[in-house]
């Protein structure tokens, strides 16, 4: 399966258009650009932190999509955080996603969590012994020695 990267528009499954609109415009210095670009980047870095090198690829903007929600999330908490009423947008329930999100990709760093292969990265890593790729025929990976078909 082909990865899939987020962009601003994304991030509107999870927030209303004033809220993003505030995010973006709160707290600009004179002359600077709308901040999400970056931080989606900063965001991307982080979840790609977690997925196994050899798996990731070279396109730094590719995620698999079973995270793409962890991706806005994290993009949403990192853009809260640059704005003194931030708190007001990371309400409860966000933070329980934030806090989810974080869950998984610790899930997916110990090999708890199935995420779909980077069909750009190399499929060379077929090895079966415990803790390495298995790579299988439906492009499916998973870490941590447990098999897991997929159908």
């Amino acid at each position: 399966m082909a990865w899939v990267t987020i962009t601003s528009t994304d991030l509107e499954t999870r927030l209303s258009g004033p809220e993003l609109d505030a995010l973006k415009t709160f707290s600009r210095a004179t002359g600077q650009g709308d901040p999400t670009n970056s931080v989606i980047a900063l965001a991307l870095a982080e979840v790609r932190g977690y997925i196994q090198e050899a798996d990731r690829g070279s396109d730094n903007t590719l995620i698999p999509l079973e995270l793409k929600d962890a991706a806005i999330i994290f993009t949403i908490e990192k853009l809260a955080g640059r704005v003194s009423g931030g708190a007001l947008v990371m309400d409860e329930a966000r933070e329980r996603s934030y806090d989810l999100a974080l869950q998984r990709l610790r899930d997916v760093a110990a090999g708890k969590f199935y995420i779909s292969k980077n069909t750009a990265a190399s499929a060379s890593s077929t090895s079966t012994e415990e803790g390495e790729s298995l790579t299988g025929g439906n492009n499916a990976i998973l870490y941590g020695g447990d098999a897991k078909l997929d159908f």
